[in-house]
């Protein structure tokens, strides 16, 4: 096989090409069409024109699963704390206004309902219970048209802890109150061994660190007995039979368990005891005898 030298067309061996009176002119030489190129259609690069996205915002789009995990974290241990600051302050447990000790508030109506025309006449801050460093009420008395109330609320290690006593007012006779001084013997004795403690280190050290450990056991010891030296208070309500019907402190039949080993609240006064004393038997009377005339008297 073999191509015309004329026109290009391919002829067999001994064929003469049909083109013999063509011009001389060479044959144009074969040309392989160029492969079709792709055209995009026109765009409107007015309406369709886009801003390149900085890296950030990409960064931003795709959330990161390791701040989420941060964030479930850290959640859990708030919620963890807080669950271990209402075990050892009370707080959310049974409490008023979110504070255990009721600071600021009337037992009647903010702490008990009141009765059908019931009115709040006084209410004295009239003691604080203690045992221990763990244990801390504070006490208020509330007299009412138509009770008595004592209440003493706070904490102690276990958690919350209120007492509540209540008696009709028309059955109280009278009451009788004691201040004295007593010795708080478990300061005394926690006292009374770091004072010598200190006391001997320091007689067995020379030089400054001896001085300073004498100084520090004579600093604790006045501090031990300034401690240790107690106010105490006893207020007993009693109905027209005589019995005692509210009690400050708790009777030892009304105990608080700390530990395996129940232990009887003491009281000290507190700010408005005197005040207490001084007026609980005239209003008592006053609503006994007079009625409405008596409340409105100490309102």
């Amino acid at each position: 096989m073999k191509f015309c030298k004329k026109c290009g067309n391919q002829i067999a061996d001994g064929q003469i090409c049909a083109c013999v009176g063509g011009s001389a002119s060479p044959a144009p030489a074969r040309t392989i069409p160029p492969a079709p190129t792709r055209t995009s259609m026109p765009t409107n690069t007015t309406a369709r024109t886009t801003s390149p996205v900085p890296p950030h915002t990409v960064a931003q789009a795709a959330p990161s699963t390791h701040g989420s995990h941060l964030q479930g974290a850290s959640a859990s241990a708030s919620q963890l704390a807080s669950t271990m600051k209402n075990r050892f302050t009370g707080a959310g447990d049974l409490d008023v206004g979110g504070d255990p000790f009721e600071r600021g508030l009337q037992i009647v109506p903010d702490c008990i309902a009141p009765n059908e025309g019931e009115i709040p006449v006084k209410q004295y801050s009239i003691a604080t219970l203690s045992k221990s460093i763990f244990t801390k009420f504070e006490g208020k008395l509330q007299v009412t048209n138509q009770r008595v109330i004592f209440r003493a609320s706070g904490r102690t290690i276990l958690g919350r802890f209120y007492n509540h006593s209540e008696f009709a007012i028309d059955e109280i006779a009278g009451f009788d109150a004691m201040r004295d001084k007593t010795l708080n013997w478990l300061n005394l004795m926690v006292g009374g061994a770091i004072t010598l403690f200190l006391g001997f280190g320091g007689v067995g050290m020379d030089g400054g660190l001896g001085a300073l450990l004498v100084i520090l056991a004579l600093v604790s010891l006045v501090v031990t007995i300034y401690k240790s030296i107690r106010s105490c208070l006893s207020i007993n309500i009693k109905n027209k039979g005589a019995q005692e019907v509210i009690c400050i402190p708790l009777k030892p039949t009304e105990k608080i368990v700390l530990m395996p080993m129940p232990m009887t609240v003491e009281a000290e006064p507190a700010v408005d005891t005197e005040m207490a004393i001084r007026e609980l038997g005239a209003i008592v009377n006053d609503i006994q005898k007079l009625g409405d005339h008596g409340v409105n008297k100490w309102l």
